[in-house]
């Protein structure tokens, strides 16, 4: 049993999640405090305060595309893995609400974020995402699949040394696994599934070394299951490339970045609380104000950029 300081928060009820012509959509959504709400405080604290500090936590996603595509294919990924894990169960539990098949939940997703406006992102890019989801199956589905434990299972603890020194309300850390799975040596292990509009490269996991998503996987994972817990994988998924087989592979996580993990939140905690504690003016927030990293990114220009430039007027 998990003590109130370390404690796991079960997953949200499948009831809550939401209908699309009368099938359940599986909630993939943000975890609410997980690793991109850590990194975006480390990265520029201006751009945290604007997006959490400004009533719009609950904002709609990015429009960048490669966001949305991974979003579609992480769709069509739960629901295949959630009709495998309703299989192994082998009984009809009526606990179970009715879900979307793999491919017809990627299009549902697509109208339950853009509704029937067909020149929205979502659905313009659906049908890339649906084939990749399509193409996966076909090669996943023949093969023998792991013990399959929970899927998009949401975890929640709050981080002792954080809750210490600057109190449970700043101590939380969240993460939503893809996939939790139990392998033939009965190792649990957290996938997570990652796409790639090039060739499914095992090299990619060489950027993962220093992920605080990865990090905090890892955390949660030796906390909760010990002993028992084999790691964690990432599952490379093509979105384009027809030859590419999806391959997993196990990132090296870089064992001191792991054992510091706990310290890394309790600088960045510290510094929010000293912030929040000033009570900066919204548009007053320390700025990373670079070139490269969190002004633009991978995903394109920071949305506040023109704030940063002439005001937070703009």
């Amino acid at each position: 049993m998990m003590t109130t300081m370390n404690k796991t928060v079960d997953p949200e009820s499948q009831e809550a999640w939401p209908k699309v012509d009368g099938l359940h959509v599986i909630d993939t959504g943000p975890s609410g405090r997980g690793a991109s709400w850590w990194e975006n405080l480390g990265r520029c604290p201006q751009r945290w305060a604007y997006d959490y500090l400004n009533g719009t936590e609950g904002r709609k996603p990015s429009s960048a595309p490669a966001l949305i595509k991974g979003t579609l294919v992480h769709i069509g990924l739960a629901h295949f893995y959630e009709s495998v894990r309703r299989e192994q169960e082998g009984s009809l539990n009526p606990s179970l609400v009715p879900i979307h098949g793999p491919v017809a939940a990627v299009h549902a997703k697509a109208r339950l974020e853009a509704g029937e406006d067909h020149t929205n992102p979502w659905h313009k890019y659906a049908d890339t995402a649906a084939k990749a989801v399509e193409r996966y199956v076909q090669w996943v589905g023949p093969s023998r699949q792991p013990e399959i434990i929970a899927v998009e299972k949401r975890y929640e603890i709050n981080i002792p040394l954080v809750e210490e020194h600057v109190g449970a309300e700043y101590a939380r850390y969240s993460c939503r696994v893809d996939l939790v799975a139990k392998d033939s040596n009965g190792k649990v292990w957290f996938t997570d599934h990652k796409t790639t509009s090039g060739q499914v490269n095992a090299t990619k996991k060489q950027g993962f070394t220093l992920s605080l998503q990865f990090l905090g996987l890892m955390r949660i994972g030796r906390m909760i299951y010990g002993d028992d817990f084999g790691g964690t994988m990432i599952n490379l998924v093509a979105l384009t490339d027809k030859s590419g087989e999806p391959i997993r592979v196990k990132p090296q996580m870089a064992p001191w970045a792991v054992g510091c993990f706990d310290q890394v939140l309790l600088d960045r905690a510290f510094l929010l609380k000293g912030l929040i504690d000033q009570e900066r003016p919204l548009h007053s927030w320390p700025k990373a104000l670079t070139e490269q990293g969190p002004c633009l990114d991978r995903y394109g220009p920071c949305p506040y950029t023109m704030r940063c430039r002439f005001g937070p007027g703009e």
